[in-house]
């Protein structure tokens, strides 16, 4: 199963983030039910490791975020634009997540993850034929909502589709 750890805005910042979403030829957008804040991608996993993930975040003392939508930005390969995404701040209380939740990943036997962390929510994908995100990034860099709680967090497994991503949560926590 492939999985990963999320936080899911609330409803009014997902709507926000869907009204943004258009200007760019050939991208494809994610729709409301795939909009997220990705704290950890565990990747392919049996079920005996989402068991111990689930008991290990059990464990957790979790506490609610204040958060703000924050600005856009772009994830790129060489020259070629891949992912739009808006960015979700202050950085410091997510990244004291995510390393809670690496820490529980790496107590399962994964490897840590690669990747500098970078707290957004991912807008749209686009492949090599998709226009200029140009205007889209001229039109939205200076993003920004007003504070909003993140107090759930979900362990996510994702179902590959050609219309796009299926998630069902497998295991939910409230943040306090």
């Amino acid at each position: 199963m492939r999985l990963f750890f999320t936080l899911v805005p609330p409803p009014e910042i997902l709507q926000r983030l869907r009204l943004l979403m258009g200007g760019v030829d050939g991208a494809r957008w994610q729709s409301e039910a795939q909009l997220h804040l990705t704290v950890r991608y565990v990747g392919d996993v049996d079920g005996h490791v989402a068991d111990l993930l689930v008991a290990e975040t059990d464990r957790l003392p979790l506490s609610s975020i204040e958060a703000r939508l924050e600005g856009v930005g772009q994830f790129s390969r060489g020259d070629h634009v891949q992912q739009l995404w808006a960015g979700v701040s202050p950085a410091l209380p997510l990244e004291k997540l995510h390393r809670q939740i690496e820490r529980v990943c790496m107590s399962t036997g994964l490897e840590p993850e690669g990747r500098k962390y970078v707290p957004h929510i991912t807008l749209a994908r686009l492949p090599r034929s998709a226009g200029s995100p140009a205007q889209f990034m001229e039109a939205h860099i200076g993003l920004a909502s007003e504070p909003f709680t993140l107090d759930r967090l979900v362990l996510m497994q994702s179902h590959l589709r050609d219309q796009g991503s299926l998630y069902v949560p497998l295991a939910e926590w409230n943040m306090a």
